[in-house]
């Protein structure tokens, strides 16, 4: 009996540990999803996350459901239950708020539109990043940022609580032109914004870091260096003032007079640029990129589409647009198309989830989807590029007055 209980109580002295380490994970998990779930429904987040800014704005009560939330790939690494979720969300009540089926979670604070500028104030435009270009004639290679986010947000957090980072992308150029509208690829533009809690807190952080002040470069008190390049700090609003203004002063000849505008110079008999032609426009397009969808609910639009692919892929509406995503679709019409710019799987599972009726567009189901390929797909480019070459010359046609007409194609 005794060597018994002593195993017994042995048992037991070896099992606390490993209750404690899973105890001690989980309380991490915890922690970590609060900062996930403040950082979702914060006005820094809602302001450049179009997916989250209308679920809070078109939903009753501003609420997002909880099933939705587990979907993003940052919550589902820390649980996959909705009952830990609401957990974490109680503790955070000074921020955020439960509907009263508790499954579904709103900001206390609502957010509303008049908030979009409000970073400006509180932010950095940090530029001269570095970057790695993409290999000349290498079709697979592509230009990138050589920090991340993290990386450029970590010299600032000493200087006051930073909300958020963000790498700036641009649509790519080819040969002077932008890339065809819907396949566009996006690369670095070499800056990026920092933002802080408090007005005090950019002050304090542009006092110490910014290398131009007042239209004047400044040595800073503090200099930042990332990856081998010295980067250049300006205040967000200061940015934007010397972007309008040289866009005002770009706007006047050697004498000062006002510039005629391209769209002037054209109804005076001189346009100063060939018309755009019909040849202009074109699609190196990839097969299989493209889902063909009938039956579309009466109320669906483009941003219902983009939703309902965001949400199926776990990515912010930020990152959607960066894998070229196009819903080619216009109020009203039944039938429509999403496409990407190259092919993945979550294609094809688009496709197949939407025809048995597991992904659903505004709460309705569809009555079918499937990914163009041979005839079919060739057909759609082909109308596609038609209608974008009609479209441009219309356009050229009419002048800016009349630029609130728009194609429809049925």
């Amino acid at each position: 009996r005794t060597l018994t209980t002593n195993r017994h109580h042995c048992l037991l002295e070896l099992g606390q540990p490993t209750v404690k380490m899973t105890e001690a994970k989980e309380n991490t998990a915890k922690e970590a999803l609060a900062e996930r779930l403040k950082f979702f429904f914060s006005d820094a987040n809602v302001r450049s996350d179009n997916f989250m800014r209308n679920k809070l704005l078109k939903s009753e009560g501003g609420f997002v459901p909880i099933e939705i939330l587990l979907r993003f790939n940052s919550v589902k690494c820390h649980t996959t239950e909705s009952k830990v979720v609401v957990e974490v969300a109680k503790t955070l009540s000074d921020i955020l708020v439960l509907n009263e089926a508790e499954d579904a979670i709103g900001r206390v604070d609502k957010f509303t539109m008049d908030r979009m500028d409000d970073n400006i104030p509180l932010s950095l435009y940090v530029s001269n990043l570095p970057m790695e270009e993409a290999k000349e004639g290498d079709e697979s290679s592509k230009a990138k940022f050589k920090i991340t986010v993290d990386e450029l947000r970590k010299p600032f957090e000493d200087l006051g609580t930073v909300t958020y980072t963000k790498l700036r992308f641009k649509p790519e150029k080819k040969d002077g032109n932008d890339a065809p509208h819907g396949k566009k690829k996006w690369v670095p533009a070499g800056s990026g914004f920092v933002e802080f809690e408090t007005k005090e807190q950019l002050k304090a952080a542009a006092d110490e870091t910014c290398t131009v002040k007042d239209g004047e470069d400044v040595e800073p008190k503090k200099s930042i260096e990332l990856g081998g390049n010295k980067v250049k700090v300006i205040t967000m609003q200061e940015w934007l003032d010397s972007k309008k203004k040289g866009k005002k002063e770009g706007d006047k000849d050697d004498s000062g007079k006002d510039k005629k505008s391209p769209s002037k110079r054209s109804r005076d008999g001189d346009s100063g640029e060939p018309k755009p032609s019909e040849g202009l426009f074109n699609v190196d397009w990839k097969p299989r990129c493209v889902v063909s969808i009938k039956g579309l609910p009466e109320d669906c639009d483009r941003e219902s589409l983009r939703e309902m692919v965001s949400k199926h892929m776990g990515i912010a509406d930020e990152d959607l647009t960066k894998k070229g995503f196009y819903a080619d679709f216009s109020r009203g019409q039944t039938n429509g198309a999403i496409r990407f710019n190259d092919p993945c799987d979550e294609i094809e599972q688009i496709a197949t989830k939407l025809s048995k009726g597991e992904l659903e567009i505004n709460g309705a189901k569809v009555e079918s989807a499937n990914v163009l390929e041979g005839e079919e797909e060739t057909k759609y480019w082909t109308n596609f590029i038609e209608f974008k070459r009609k479209q441009i010359k219309q356009r050229a046609e009419e002048g800016p007055r009349n630029r609130n007409k728009r194609f429809r194609r049925n």
